[in-house]
């Protein structure tokens, strides 16, 4: 069955901690985009130690989605704030020099440390795709992932339309699965009108930003998702 988990996306600290607090009691995960401007023009909250202030419910797990450059300068510092996940976007990995002549190879060496770094301190890790990337880029790093994230919105923006055409990658990565043990996140436009699609399409994760603390009461919507994606009609 599907898992529907909340996403944050703020400005500050102080609207991110309270954001937490709304859902801590109606979720195990709760992720928090993190953008510094460096990848796109939208920037958010991210600074790492202000985790350390955050006074929640210890049985819930922080999921930090690093839209950033280079996101393997910023991995231990996310760790040491205590995050049980690391998700960096594909498009911020970058190498130097004359890496451009072996990118490929960079970008799976990069990743695979990243990996490590992870699995050495039982944080789980996962890597996001944009709207403008192919599944097929990111074949030969599924072997290394916990988690491979779809990007339904711009990359740093919550509140954009959903589009369908990004469910191939859904079948994409599901088809490349065997073997390998990843789960399949997808992030942008769920709702009460999507999520049923993306559960018969075989996502495992969806994050919902906009619908849940658009609400009056977001734990409150959260369940209200939960229920539409097994077929049970909240009126």
């Amino acid at each position: 069955m599907i898992e529907v988990i909340p996403s944050v996306n703020r400005a500050t600290w102080m609207e991110v901690d309270g954001a937490i607090h709304m859902i801590e009691g109606a979720s195990d995960w709760v992720e928090i985009d993190v953008c510094d401007g460096t990848l796109s023009k939208h920037a958010t909250w991210n600074i790492p130690a202000d985790l350390k202030t955050l006074q929640a419910n210890p049985k819930l797990h922080i999921a930090a989605h690093l839209m950033v450059k280079h996101p393997e300068r910023f991995m231990q510092q996310w760790i040491r704030a205590g995050v049980r996940r690391i998700m960096v976007q594909w498009e911020g990995i970058r190498t130097t020099g004359l890496g451009f002549l072996f990118s490929g190879l960079q970008k799976r060496k990069i990743i695979r440390a990243m990996q490590e770094t992870c699995k050495e301190n039982w944080v789980e890790f996962g890597v996001f795709i944009a709207r403008q990337t192919p599944a097929h880029a990111i074949q030969d790093i599924l072997p290394f992932v916990d988690v491979v994230g779809i990007l339904n919105v711009q990359i740093g923006k919550s509140g954009d339309a959903f589009d369908p055409r990004d469910l191939e990658k859904v079948q994409a990565f599901r088809a490349r699965v065997n073997g390998l043990h990843y789960k399949i996140q997808w992030d942008g436009g769920v709702n009460m009108d999507t999520i049923m699609t993306l559960q018969q399409a075989g996502v495992d994760i969806a994050a919902s930003t906009s619908f849940v603390f658009g609400a009056s009461n977001p734990a409150q919507a959260l369940e209200f998702l939960r229920r539409q994606a097994i077929g049970v009609h909240t009126y």
